[in-house]
C-alpha cells in the first residue's frame, strides 16, 4: 500500500473504517459513500470468507483512481475505485447499486484470484478475470436475491459477440482481441457459473483448491483437472473437457 500514492488520487492518510479496512477517498468525498463502501467491502469479504476462506491479508485499503482511467483495479491488499464512487448517494436506483456492488465485489475477488492464486501468462487471464467476475455474480445472487447480473452478462455477450465466433476463453488469440472483455470476463464467468451448478460439492472443493494455491501459479489445465474430479449432479451434467478449447 505504501507505493500507491504514486499511482492513485485521494488523501494520503486513511480513514480507518474498522480494524481491517482503510479508506483513501477522493477529495470532498461524501460521508454516505464512506459508509456505503466500507460496509460493502466488509460484507463482500465476509461472504468470500464463507465461499472460499477468510480474507488472507492483514489489512485492505480502498483508494482512488481518476475517472479517466476507466477501470477499477484489485492489486494485493487494495482495491482502486474511480473518483465518482466516492460521491455515491445510496439513494441511487437499484440498477446503479447493483452495478457498484458488482464492480467492488469483482475487484475484491482478485484478492483470491490473481493475488493469492498466481498467474504468469496473459492467455490464462480467465483464471483471474472470469473467476473474479464469477465471485461477484455469486455475491449479488446471495445478497440481492437477484439473477440480474448473470442475465446482464449473458445478454451483453450475446449481443456484442458475433454469432459463430470461435473465441476460446483461454488462448493467446483472445488476449489480443477486441472481444477480450466479452469473452474472458463475461463468457468466462458464465461458464464457471454453469459448471458450478452442474457439479456436486463445487463450492467446498473450489475453496480447498484456491486455499492450496498460495503463492503458486495456476494454469487452465489445472482447473480442467479440478473440474474433472467432481461428480456431476445428474447423468446430463458431465463436464466435457473436450469442449474447453485452449
Amino acid at each position: 500500500i505504501s507505493l500507491l500514492p504514486a499511482f492513485t488520487l485521494g488523501q494520503a492518510s486513511p480513514i480507518q473504517y474498522n480494524d481491517l479496512i482503510d479508506l483513501f477517498p477522493a477529495p470532498n468525498y461524501a460521508d454516505t459513500a464512506i459508509d456505503y463502501i466500507g460496509n460493502l467491502i466488509e460484507q463482500v469479504l465476509t461472504y468470500y470468507g464463507s465461499l472460499y476462506f477468510p480474507y488472507p491479508y492483514s489489512r485492505l485499503g480502498a483508494s482512488t483512481v481518476s475517472n479517466e482511467a476507466g477501470v477499477a483495479l484489485g492489486p494485493m491488499a487494495n482495491i482502486m475505485l474511480p473518483t465518482d464512487l466516492w460521491y455515491l448517494d445510496p439513494s441511487f436506483n437499484q440498477d446503479v447499486i447493483l452495478l457498484i456492488d458488482g464492480v467492488i465485489a469483482h475487484e475484491l475477488g482478485h484478492q483470491y484470484f490473481y493475488n493469492w492464486v498466481k498467474l504468469n501468462e496473459f492467455s490464462q487471464a480467465w483464471l483471474s478475470e472470469a473467476f473474479a467476475e464469477y465471485s461477484s455474480l455469486r455475491y449479488i445472487i446471495k445478497t440481492h436475491q437477484k439473477m440480474d447480473n448473470v442475465r446482464s452478462n449473458y445478454w451483453t455477450y450475446m449481443t456484442q459477440v458475433p454469432s459463430g465466433t470461435d473465441a476460446p476463453i483461454a488462448s493467446d488469440e483472445i488476449s489480443e482481441s477486441e472481444l477480450y472483455f466479452y469473452v474472458v470476463y463475461l463468457r468466462g464467468a458464465h461458464f464457471i457459473y454453469q459448471v458450478s451448478r452442474r457439479l456436486l460439492e463445487f463450492d467446498q472443493n473450489l475453496s480447498n483448491l484456491v486455499e492450496s494455491y498460495q503463492e503458486q501459479f495456476i494454469y487452465s489445465s489445472d482447473m480442467i483437472d479440478f473440474f474433472n474430479t467432481l461428480p456431476p449432479r445428474s447423468e446430463y451434467d458431465n463436464f466435457d473437457s473436450n469442449r474447453f478449447s485452449e
